[in-house]
């Protein structure tokens, strides 16, 4: 999950990936389910790792992210070079 970028993405739009954990619960009926932190943690872990909702989850977030780019601290930052190489933007 590191090496794809998914952990980063999560990182930078928690809170959007919380209302998603949410809106994924409350349609599958499964809220009332989580009693705990620990059941929390699981569901979201499940949730993440899922090769169905995982992958839906990471293309809700990076629609999020394209919506809302000033979200994104690394905007500016080329990722095909080394990591903190910046790329000259022109408005």
């Amino acid at each position: 999950m590191m090496r794809s970028g998914f952990s980063g993405l999560l990182a930078r739009h928690w809170a959007e990936a919380i209302r998603q954990l949410r809106l994924h619960a409350e349609a599958n009926d499964n809220l009332r389910g989580i009693r705990s932190l620990r059941e929390a943690k699981q569901y979201f872990s499940s949730y993440t790792t899922h090769p169905v909702t995982g992958p839906a989850l990471r293309k809700a977030l990076e629609a999020h992210e394209a919506r809302h780019p000033e979200a994104n601290p690394y905007r500016f930052e080329d990722k095909g070079s080394c990591p903190g190489h910046r790329r000259c933007v022109r408005d």
